[in-house]
């Protein structure tokens, strides 16, 4: 697996705190208005599900268990933020302890610069030090840049997940 390096480095990484909060939420608030856009019957961006995620990352700081990092301009701005975990899998797995990525993102005005891959290269050896043997995430199908950004990383499409609301399946001929 090769990581192309950071195109300008006067980026670093750090472990995120209760004062990054609202640039994180900036950022992913543009995510979760761009899942709105590819499935609106399903997303939702508003303020309730922002001050969740705010209160969701306040409890994942203090977690050893828990991976929320940001990425830093040389200006102190918070451009991107990767937040992760490690889950035990059920012993049908094989691998029993893996690294989640809950969300990757990165300020629209700070992509294609090699930050996505930067937070990543450093979750990835997060999760092994923690005894991590794979690393998954989950991905809307219509987002194909960030298909081919994490198949850039050497992660492959394994599973996919089926969707309907029940009033869809319900009226669907033969359901009774």
């Amino acid at each position: 697996m090769s990581y192309s390096s950071v195109k300008d480095n006067s980026y670093k990484i750090y472990n995120a705190k209760y004062e990054d909060l609202p640039h994180i939420l900036a950022i992913w608030r543009h995510t979760l208005e761009e899942h709105e856009k590819m499935e609106p019957e399903h997303y939702s961006c508003c303020e309730d599900a922002l001050r969740v995620y705010a209160d969701i990352l306040k409890i994942a700081i203090n977690s050893s268990q828990h991976y929320v990092k940001v990425v830093k301009s040389d200006d102190n701005l918070v451009v991107a933020f990767l937040y992760g975990y490690i889950r035990s899998l059920p012993q049908v797995f094989k691998p029993k302890l893996q690294g989640y990525i809950s969300d990757i993102s990165v300020d629209k005005n700070h992509q294609k610069k090699g930050l996505g891959q930067l937070i990543f290269k450093d979750f990835v050896k997060w999760a092994m030090l923690k005894g991590a043997t794979s690393i998954s995430l989950n991905v809307h199908i219509k987002n194909n840049a960030a298909i081919q950004f994490y198949e850039k990383l050497g992660l492959k499409k394994q599973m996919f997940i089926m969707r309907a609301s029940i009033n869809e399946i319900m009226s669907e001929e033969g359901f009774h």
